[in-house]
């Protein structure tokens, strides 16, 4: 039996098969719930130090309009030993990072406890589910001689394997929004070949709908501000990807 340690030192125990039938119900039952009250799922696979905090602004953002939340969001992270406490963890409605900015923790708090907006899993089945799905996973630039970046790469190994798996769960009319940023090309001759070729082994015919706006964070005092008040750059791969990417960031960003 394997165990995921908090920086608290709490243990949790990582999933085994028959958690992962009981958290598909789960995620089943929620989902159907939310969108029988017309809510949109954004799942957002990350939750790190960016992913957990746009989880929250997706969680707590509302209708411009109607002035409600429309967004149910699915954090998901997988069930390694490093990172699955984060799930338990960030269902208590804790967030699981340390930041430095007051309003993160009852950002997390509040999506979690009072508005039922955010919840997380571990499971990948959460992509099945998902009307938009936002890339945060963790991607490295690797220095190989201290002072010169000449010699570096970017380590995109763990961000290729989620593009193959997100291409085996998602629904064709998911969007993919990547935050994570990466080195040019990333999106278009990595990650659409990729989503692209799972589409055609699954019998699916249309194109993935894939957009990216890379991450501007600012950590500090404002960092809940650096994501929701500030200016974004988004394209897509195609039309429908570019107009479907600009309505879903006009709804969360002031």
């Amino acid at each position: 039996m394997e165990y995921s340690i908090s920086p608290d030192g709490e243990k949790f125990k990582i999933p085994e098969e028959d958690d992962y039938k009981a958290e598909h119900e789960r995620l089943e039952k929620l989902v159907k719930e939310k969108r029988e009250q017309g809510f949109e799922i954004v799942v957002v696979m990350g939750l790190g130090f960016v992913g957990a905090v746009m989880a929250g602004v997706v969680a707590d953002s509302v209708d411009k309009e109607t002035g409600k939340p429309g967004k149910f969001v699915i954090g998901m992270q997988r069930p390694s030993t490093r990172s699955f406490w984060k799930i338990p963890v960030f269902n208590r409605g804790t967030c699981p990072i340390k930041a430095e900015d007051p309003e993160v923790a009852p950002l997390i708090e509040r999506c979690v406890r009072e508005k039922k907006t955010l919840i997380a899993t571990f499971t990948y089945d959460a992509l099945f589910f998902a009307d938009v799905l936002v890339v945060d996973v963790q991607c490295d630039f690797v220095k190989q001689d201290l002072g010169d970046l000449s010699s570096g790469y970017a380590d995109i190994s763990a961000l290729e394997d989620s593009f193959k798996i997100i291409g085996e769960k998602i629904q064709p009319g998911c969007l993919v929004l990547i935050e994570t940023t990466v080195p040019p090309g990333t999106t278009e001759y990595i990650a659409y070949p990729h989503i692209k070729k799972a589409f055609r082994k699954r019998g699916i015919d249309t194109d993935p709908l894939l957009a990216h706006s890379f991450e501007r964070v600012m950590p500090g005092r404002d960092y809940v501000k650096s994501i929701r008040d500030f200016w974004r750059v988004c394209s897509g791969i195609n039309r429908e990807s570019r107009e479907k990417v600009v309505n879903f960031l006009s709804g969360i960003l002031n």
